[in-house]
């Protein structure tokens, strides 16, 4: 008799391609994801130092957990935090209470240590699946957004066109390494000393100073200046900003450089460099394409609407690695929130950009439950196709 737990969200999953017409993987497609095999970057001196830490902790949890489950509670605490930075400074202007602050470092050192356990949970238990990978790099793609709202409230960066860069400069070197994975079969997560547990201790600590400094003192280190009007906090993200740009500049070099060990696996560079462009022109949109009023009144809309999208972009390019299919760069989801943009530049009176900031509204619920539909209907057909679950295990049978 099949062991079925009674709260395993596949009950519900399992028709949800068939409710709604969708198909987005085909019979090939899926035959090439269920052979796909991970290749994790090189580890970090931190890493290494970690590791038996977290070898240790994944030790002690129980063999029924699933390890989605564990990426999924790790998930939770970020979600948490973005929420109630949300609720705290809708305007991304106010400095955050020290209680909050605390919050966010502890909610991502949750994150970081069970997002490094779920993968050993997953080797123990003999239990690791492509929907893992899936699950696990799509919650840090969306952890991404909360990320970026730490840093904002730690630098007090505002309602600003720099607030804005430093999280597209973040979704899109995430966006790059899923893309080097596509066309090196390696996903890259350090260069040199320095990789993704470097930066998220680092953001942790910048979270707690903030706690310790209160708002007030957060705020007058941050405004205090350093050239003319070149703040403290401008220096900072102009800092994160250019370091971003290198590591992304990093990932283009080596992968454009990358030779492959067959010809039929020849890299075709202008292809590769195509697969790039709805990255370039969602940044170009999301940067310039807003009039300043939108940007100064809904940042956290228009920052939600904007980390779908990047979400929705990294989430296929994950999907169709594995698949051993192409990235279409031809990206209609794209279009709305550009039209959206040209129209808050043209609109002149007070209705007319009501009726723009109205829309931004419908259009990020709308953009919600889109992107939803689309990854439920992914697990579906994945959890169909390679017959496991996503948050609960199957007992070994003696």
């Amino acid at each position: 008799m099949k062991w079925i737990h009674p709260w395993d969200a596949d009950t519900m999953l399992k028709p949800w391609g068939n409710l709604i017409g969708w198909k987005v993987l085909n019979e090939v497609e899926l035959k090439h994801i269920e052979n796909h095999q991970y290749k994790p970057g090189a580890y970090t001196p931190l890493d290494n130092i970690l590791n038996p830490w977290w070898q240790q902790l994944t030790d002690l949890l129980p063999r029924w957990l699933a390890p989605n489950l564990v990426t999924f509670a790790g998930f939770l605490p970020i979600l948490m935090s973005y929420v109630l930075a949300w609720y705290c400074s809708p305007d991304m202007g106010t400095p955050p209470p020290r209680w909050l602050c605390f919050t966010m470092a502890v909610s991502l050192f949750l994150y970081q240590t069970l997002d490094a356990m779920d993968g050993k949970q997953a080797r123990r238990l003999n239990a690791s699946t492509p929907l893992g990978q899936l699950f696990d790099h799509g919650c840090d793609c969306l952890a991404l957004l909360s990320h970026s709202s730490m840093a904002i409230g730690f630098l007090c960066s505002g309602a600003t066109r720099w607030s804005m860069a430093g999280q597209a400069v973040l979704a899109s070197g995430f966006f790059m390494a899923q893309w080097q994975e596509h066309y090196t079969g390696v996903l890259c997560t350090s260069y040199g000393p320095v990789g993704v547990t470097e930066t998220q201790y680092g953001l942790i600590a910048l979270a707690a100073v903030a706690g310790i400094l209160g708002p007030n003192g957060t705020e007058a280190l941050m405004t205090s200046r350093l050239v003319g009007d070149f703040t403290l906090s401008n220096f900072l993200v102009s800092s994160w900003i250019v370091f971003n740009f290198f590591l992304m500049g990093m990932c283009l070099h080596q992968t454009l450089s990358y030779k492959s060990t067959t010809a039929a696996q020849e890299l075709n560079r202008p292809r590769a460099m195509l697969d790039l462009l709805p990255v370039v022109v969602l940044n170009f949109v999301f940067l310039f394409g807003w009039d300043a009023t939108v940007v100064a009144d809904m940042p956290r809309v228009l920052g939600l609407s904007a980390g779908l999208l990047f979400f929705y972009l990294t989430a296929q390019m994950i999907l169709y690695s594995m698949a051993c299919s192409n990235f279409e760069p031809k990206q209609w989801m794209l279009f709305p929130f550009a039209a959206l943009a040209v129209a808050s530049r043209v609109a002149y009176l007070p209705f007319e950009v009501l009726i723009v900031k109205f829309t931004l509204i419908l259009h990020t619920v709308a953009l919600t439950l889109y992107v939803k539909c689309w990854i439920l209907t992914v697990i579906s057909e994945l959890t169909t196709h390679l017959g496991i679950r996503v948050f609960t295990v199957e007992p070994k049978t003696e």
